[in-house]
């Protein structure tokens, strides 16, 4: 199926299919025609098995020699598509009679209708409690009570209790005093993130997926390699090691599987810290942006210098950014009465507040 032929079915697709008119016509996609063209490939498609390469050759113009393997194009573009339906029907789409989805692992579109209280028959929640199953009751025969064993039962469980109530207080004045140091950190910092997410869009968080490069044998056992100086699979001629393993073993397979633990960690503290600023935060992977990802939300993309590279044609469009002599953030569109740099700020002998590896 060409794109011209898929374009052409869009509009008799979304006009006897009530379920597409809704994200069809939403804001989220009325700039993005390569997702529309997806979706109504999928909804054609529902009742069969798709595969990556039919969707990449089908609905995404992909050529005949696309390789899922090495091209996660397939993959990126569902998950997009996924969470775009997720944020209509939280947003404009509240109301609709009908809710599209695509499970987890899965490329095949589902769709159902809402229940008159405004969710989807999967989601109904139960409102009578379950009958409680018959419960059979022994009576044991009586056993005379040992004191002593019964003393040492009493003062165990005084014991512990006291344990717990300690723990639970120390728990509770940890969490105070996070909250009261989190709240005085926002309030420093505030004047600065409120006028970056003062457009009301959603803020995506992204964190980088590094580059794996994976060979498996005839016998089935798997060699999984980074070299931290390539994150491109085309860069791999670079790596002097990665070149050598593909004279031995051949061309090797494309891994994106994995992030890192402090760049992940990194991710959801930014988030948790954003929150109280009232904006919608998403965190995603870097194998989940798309060109339209700086047009439709707020991008914090976290990461090192080489981790970004491939990434430079989003870093081009935002409005901060890191150097490499990482010495202060830069604004590329300041306004007039805005700094145009950050400084790294030392505000005691015992207290710098320096600039991190974070474009925004």
């Amino acid at each position: 199926m060409t794109t011209s032929s898929l374009l052409s079915g869009a509009a008799e697709g979304a006009e006897r299919a009530v379920e597409l008119r809704g994200p069809l016509a939403s804001r989220l996609l009325e700039k993005s025609p390569a997702m529309k063209r997806l979706l109504v490939y999928l909804w054609d498609h529902r009742a069969e098995e798709l595969n990556e390469y039919a969707i990449a050759t089908e609905a995404l113009d992909r050529r005949s020699d696309f390789d899922p393997r090495t091209d996660a194009a397939v993959r990126v573009q569902i998950a997009r598509l996924r969470q775009k339906l997720k944020e209509f029907y939280e947003d404009e789409g509240a109301q609709d009679p009908w809710r599209l989805s695509i499970p987890l692992g899965s490329y095949q579109l589902q769709a159902e209708p809402v229940s008159k209280d405004g969710v989807a028959p999967n989601l109904l929640v139960q409102s009578s409690p379950p009958v409680a199953p018959s419960i059979t009751t022994v009576i044991a025969e009586p056993v005379a009570a040992k004191p002593s064993a019964s003393r040492y039962l009493w003062f165990c469980v005084a014991t512990l209790g006291i344990l717990a109530i300690g723990w639970l207080l120390g728990s509770r004045w940890e969490r105070r005093s996070q909250n009261l140091a989190a709240e005085s950190s926002a309030a420093a910092v505030s004047p600065f993130w409120a006028n970056l997410l003062k457009s009301g869009r959603p803020t995506q968080i992204v964190f980088p997926n590094p580059v794996f490069f994976t060979w498996v044998d005839k016998n089935g056992d798997t060699l999984v390699v980074r070299d931290p100086a390539v994150n491109s699979y085309h860069d791999l001629e670079r790596s002097p090691s990665l070149s050598g393993l593909e004279g031995q073993r051949g061309k090797p397979i494309l891994a994106q599987d994995y992030t890192v633990a402090s760049d992940t960690r990194a991710v959801f503290r930014m988030a948790q810290y954003l929150q109280p600023l009232g904006t919608k935060i998403s965190p995603s992977s870097s194998t989940e942006l798309s060109p339209e990802s700086a047009d439709s939300a707020n991008l914090i993309l976290l990461g090192t210098v080489g981790t970004l590279a491939p990434y430079q044609a989003y870093l081009d469009k935002l409005h901060f950014r890191i150097p490499e002599h990482k010495q202060f953030i830069e604004d590329t569109t300041p306004g007039l009465k805005a700094p145009a740099h950050f400084e790294t700020v030392r505000e005691s002998p015992t207290r710098i507040v320096a600039p991190g590896i974070v474009a925004l």
